[in-house]
């Protein structure tokens, strides 16, 4: 019997052994009580070996960061070429805290400050950056400074970032002391004589901290930085500073606490988060930007637009055929008007071809110039109150893609009209684009637009299912729900005969009136063919 006992417990061990190598070790946190899972998504720069080391370096960043504050029960995971997981002891707003810092980009720059007497003399070498202040009534005041845009040095130069503290006559003062390595120590000793009573710049993440004016030389590469900052804001990027740069732009796909209610998404009617099925073959030559702005620089937000937007790439890539590399995902920071510009007039341009279907997702904020009428979409840096300079023209997106040789192009808008001025009063959730069946131009023959609303009504968000209303029923639609046909084929025409009055019995039940609109209209439509989805 012993010997039995002995051989049972022998083989329960080597089994153990073999799920742990086919499984890898456990998450402790995961199977924490109380606990969170975060995942993030990585922007995509196109090319999927580069996006995986982009995510690899960003792991190492993320697990320096946490060790530099020191929590050591976290677990940082690469999940493939774009997805990171994080587990965490702990829940609530210390997370939010924590998450708040990795993904800062701590993006340390020095730029050289034109003279006052250049500051009209603004060229496509140069841009403007901010630093806030407040002034003598306590008001926060912006400080402009014209500067050279290519920096004369970045973050990845510096090898140590530790606060100190100024002694003045009202008390200490926080600084930073950064070392430089010896690249950068050169090429900073050489700026500072070559601006010797002139100024440099020094940002963070594109926001002026100190712009020192330059007495002499500093060949020490040794450099002190004083500014507006608390001495825990002080502590918090010289921490991230130290911990390394986010080499590209992240944000957040999923959340979760663990012996927690689930997210407000799960107790949808449909889940339509949940991908589980048969992967489908990727088509090489279809191609997708899909873009998803819920945190704006300066103006308020647009909820879910950022799950959205990470959600709808998922069923490009997992249900709709499009390779991972060829979608690329323009999040809150990494969508603004240069980004648009880039990737809508350029890098669609670049690789489409005759065989190609294009699909083009925007959930944020728009606004109508007030003059003319003409709609704008709103990048992550617009300013509604300089559309023409800060914004990109919906006539704009309509004609680069036209242009484009593609077989099919489909766009889907979930944002709606708002004509009402700089102050009118929009209901929670709602997101003021201009879209309207007279603001589009002639439609390429190849091309469809889906529009969450119509006229001057609003496009809701919708709680319960962790979406926008219009982008949940799409979703659930291109899931099968608006399947067509004796294969069940999902066409444009199909899933917006279902999204009509799902979407219309949904906003009714928020007291809202939303109708989805398709241009051109379904009568043109069945001229130009079957465009299949799915």
């Amino acid at each position: 019997m012993l010997r039995i006992g002995s051989s049972l417990r022998c083989c329960c061990l080597c089994l153990l052994f073999v799920l742990f190598l086919m499984t890898g070790p456990v998450s402790t946190v995961t199977a924490a009580q109380n606990g969170s899972v975060i995942t993030l998504e990585v922007s995509s720069t196109g090319k999927g070996s580069l996006d995986k080391e982009i995510t690899r370096q960003s792991v190492e960043v993320m697990k320096n960061r946490l060790e530099s504050i020191g929590i050591t029960d976290g677990v940082v995971e690469q999940k493939g070429a774009r997805r990171i997981t994080i587990g965490l002891e702990r829940t609530g707003s210390e997370v939010d805290w924590i998450i708040d810092f990795l993904l800062r980009p701590s993006r340390l720059e020095f730029k050289k400050v034109k003279d006052a007497s250049a500051q009209d003399d603004a060229s496509d070498d140069t841009e403007t950056i901010y630093e806030s202040r407040l002034d003598g009534a306590g008001k926060v005041e912006q400080i402009p400074y014209l500067v050279e845009k290519k920096p004369l040095l970045s973050g990845d130069v510096v090898e140590s970032a530790e606060v100190a503290f100024l002694p003045i006559s009202e008390g200490n003062i926080p600084a930073i002391n950064l070392v430089l390595n010896k690249k950068g120590a050169e090429i900073f000793a050489q700026a500072t004589e070559a601006s010797i009573g002139g100024r440099i710049a020094i940002a963070v993440d594109g926001n002026v901290i100190s712009a020192p004016v330059i007495r002499t030389a500093i060949t020490s590469g040794w450099v002190q930085v004083t500014g507006n900052f608390t001495t825990e804001e002080a502590q918090d990027l010289a921490k991230a500073i130290k911990s390394g740069i986010l080499p590209a732009a992240i944000h957040v796909a999923d959340r979760r606490e663990t012996g927690a209610p689930q997210p407000v998404a799960a107790g949808a009617e449909a889940n339509v988060d949940d991908l589980a099925g048969v992967p489908v073959q990727p088509r090489a030559e279809n191609f997708a930007i899909v873009i998803g702005i819920e945190k704006y620089r300066d103006i308020k937000g647009v909820e879910f637009a950022a799950h959205d937007a990470s959600t709808v790439q998922r069923y490009l890539t997992k249900l709709m055929g499009y390779p991972e590399e060829n979608v690329v995902v323009l999040p809150n920071e990494r969508a603004t008007k240069s980004d648009l510009e880039k990737y809508l007039g350029v890098w669609l341009k670049n690789r489409v071809t005759p065989q190609s279907t294009v699909f083009v997702y925007y959930a944020g904020h728009g606004a109508p110039n007030p003059t003319s009428g003409e709609p704008y979409l709103v990048p992550y840096d617009g300013d509604p109150n300089y559309l023409e300079t800060t914004a990109y023209p919906l006539k704009e997106l309509y004609a680069g893609l036209s242009r484009l040789k593609a077989k099919q192009i489909v766009v889907v808008l979930d944002s709606c009209f708002s004509g009402s001025g700089g102050r009118s009063v929009l209901a929670k959730g709602a997101r003021p684009l201009v879209m309207t069946t007279e603001a589009a131009p002639a439609l390429k023959d190849n091309m469809v637009v889906l529009a969450a609303a119509g006229g001057s009504q609003i496009s809701t968000s919708y709680e319960k299912g962790g979406h926008g209303l219009f982008t949940y029923y799409l979703l659930k639609g291109l899931k099968g729900e608006a399947g067509a046909g004796k294969e069940g084929t999902i066409t444009v025409e199909s899933l917006y005969r279902y999204l009509l009055p799902q979407v219309e019995r949904a906003a009714r039940l928020q007291n809202v009136e939303q109708t989805p609109v398709i241009m051109p209209p379904l009568s043109t439509l069945k001229e130009m063919g079957e465009l299949r989805l799915r």
